[in-house]
Parts: structure tokens; sequence; C-alpha cells
């Protein structure tokens, strides 16, 4: 399958600290990406620098095929393919949603019967077809934060960026945006940026776990590796005692659960090999299987372990080109659009409203 998303030693220098290093991924159709680390690890970092909102001090970004950060034809059409919802979701309060939504597809090129169309699929999408007539400063937080990812989506684009899209919601609304963001998936490659790890396990197809700008694991959630594999559930008759266990190959621990069954730590790989040792012991096996590794207790392990640097190796800053480009709805380039555009962009039957502008 096609990958949409790629991103090659992305590293990036404030001052003398670098903030995210040698951080490398890729996501095809149909794959949830969820960037899990704690408060400050460079989620948000290295998400900005895939939506072409930060520049990288080195590295590239491929989205469909074209260059993020390479020449300005070849970036215009990275980011046709890509929809970007930031933390804080770039929202006028005072707009309409119908209007909001116009106002958007138009910055995206979209215009007459193709913005109908695309807007209406937005809203469907994100289930805001009863909300399009309501002010968005009356819209719950769950609203807005539809609303946030109508506005990326859009354009349909291959790739969808999602910066905490969970933040702040109730239960009930955390369960909705699990739900859309796996309908999209259908159709996306989509990347998101969590620190609960109960939503990335309801969610994510793959997960990188980011700690101190560094990229310390990635896995695809649906084919665990041995490595995460810490004990098996072993039920058989017999009566086996634990010292017989222990001298088994490749155990390393032997207890009795409350539900009566053998619980074995087992070093990786050895599973097999166990299992023919227990058949020859003649002890009839009604119950084998591995115990795999919580993704809770894998983060934990992955943060806390010695395979993390707690000091990065401190170098002089890298020189940087500062091309920092907001791509948010409501921004260009060059900075934010006053009220008079917004109002155009608003107005599909308004004229074309031509984006770029020189610097003052």
């Amino acid at each position: 399958m096609e990958t949409l998303l790629s991103a090659e030693l992305l590293t990036r220098w404030e001052g003398d600290r670098c903030i995210a290093h040698d951080v490398s991924l890729s996501l095809r159709r149909g794959e949830v990406l969820g960037l899990l680390g704690l408060n400050g690890a460079g989620k948000s970092t290295t998400l900005n620098m895939l939506a072409g909102v930060l520049t990288p001090g080195s590295g590239t970004v491929t989205i469909a095929g074209h260059a993020l950060h390479g020449n300005a034809g070849e970036s215009r059409k990275a980011r046709r393919h890509l929809g970007y919802l930031p933390e804080t979701p770039p929202l006028y309060m005072d707009m309409k949603v119908d209007a909001y939504l116009n106002y958007c597809g138009r910055l995206q090129g979209l215009r007459g019967k193709a913005l109908k169309q695309a807007k209406q699929a937005a809203l469907e999408d994100c289930q805001l077809l009863s909300m399009q007539k309501r002010i968005i400063r009356n819209l719950s937080k769950g609203y807005r934060q539809r609303l946030g990812i109508a506005q990326a989506l859009i354009h349909r684009p291959d790739v969808i960026l999602l910066d905490e899209p969970s933040s702040g919601l109730d239960p009930q609304q955390m369960i909705d945006m699990r739900e859309l963001i796996i309908r999209l998936a259908q159709h996306h490659a989509i990347v998101f940026s969590t620190h609960l790890l109960s939503e990335a396990t309801a969610v994510c197809s793959k997960i990188c776990v980011i700690h101190e700008g560094r990229v310390i694991h990635q896995q695809e959630l649906s084919r665990h590796s041995d490595e995460t594999i810490t004990s098996s559930t072993v039920r058989l008759s017999g009566n086996p005692t634990a010292h017989e266990l222990m001298n088994l190959p490749g155990v390393i621990n032997a207890s009795t659960g409350i539900d009566g069954c053998w619980h074995l730590d087992v070093q990786a790989k050895l599973h097999h090999q166990l299992l023919a040792a227990i058949l020859e012991k003649g002890w009839l096996v009604t119950e084998f299987g591995p115990r795999k590794q919580a993704l809770e207790e894998l983060f934990t392990s992955l943060v806390n372990d010695g395979r993390v640097e707690q000091n990065l190796e401190r170098s002089a800053p890298r020189e940087q080109t500062f091309t920092d480009q907001t791509i948010a709805a409501g921004h260009s380039s060059s900075g934010c659009y006053d009220s008079s555009d917004i109002t155009s962009l608003a107005n599909e039957d308004a004229p074309t409203l031509m984006l770029e502008r020189e610097s003052p």
C-alpha cells in the first residue's frame, strides 16, 4: 500500500537545546498512528514539523510523494494532501459553523459546487449537520473539537494530523471522538498525539513513543513482537511443583494465580521449547497462551528504563531558516487575515481572495 506520510531524521533546536532529535516515521492509508509521550516530550513539536508549521533544522517530510519543506511548488502540492488540527482549534467564535466552513473551504481553493459538496461531506463526517446554523461561541467543547476536525478535512486530504483531539473532553465526548477518528481512518492516514494510553489502545493501529525529543519505540498494536511477552498462562494436570517448572527451558519464575493457573515468566522466543518440554513430561496441557504486556506497562518501562538517555548531547545550535508557517484555517504564511478577508471568504459568492501577500 502507498506510503502517504514519511518523515526522515527530523531534528530541531531551540537555542542550545535539541527539542526533536532524528524523528522518523511513516504511515499508509487506513493507518492511525498515535504519538505517545509525557507532557513536554516533543509530541506537538513533531506534529508541527509534520504539518509545516515549524521548519526542521534537518530532515525531510514527504506527503503523498511531495516534499513538504522543498521548493514552493512542491510544498504547495504537499499541503493540498494535508489537514491539521492544532491543540487549540483555530475557530472564530462569532462566526456560524456554516460560514466558518465556507471560509475554510475557500482557503483551500474550493469554490461553488465543489465547496458546497465538501462542506456537506465534512458536516456529515463530523456529525455537525444539526449545528451548522449555530454560532461557534455557543458550541460545547466537544462540538468545537469536531468543527476543528471538519476544517482539517474539508478539502479531503490524504493525511490528517490531530494534536491531542480529546483534550478537555468529558468521557462521552471522548468516546465520540474515538469513533470519529476510527471512521475517518477508513479513507485517510491519521496521526494524533495523546498522553492517554487508553485512547491509543482503542484507536491506534501503530504507536510511536517519544521521550525528550527522541523516538524510543515504534510498534504495530495488532502484531506485538515477542519482546512484549512477559509471561505465559499455563493450565495443566499432573500437579507439577514450582521447582519442576523452574527447571524447564526458558522459565525464570513460576507462580500460581487465584484462577489455579501457573504463570510462568519465560525468556523471549522460548515459548515453543517450553511447550515441547511440558508435553515430554507427560503433563496434560489444557491451556497455554502468552500474556502480552499491557500498553501502560510498556510505556512506563520505556520511559524509565536504561534505553532512555537522560542527558542529550549538548552541541552548538544548528543554523536554521525560520520560515514557520501557520497552515491552520484563518492564517497565511504572512500572518492573520483581517475581518474583511474573513467576510469575503465566508461568502462563497464573493470574488476570489489572493492568499499570497507580501510581508510588510
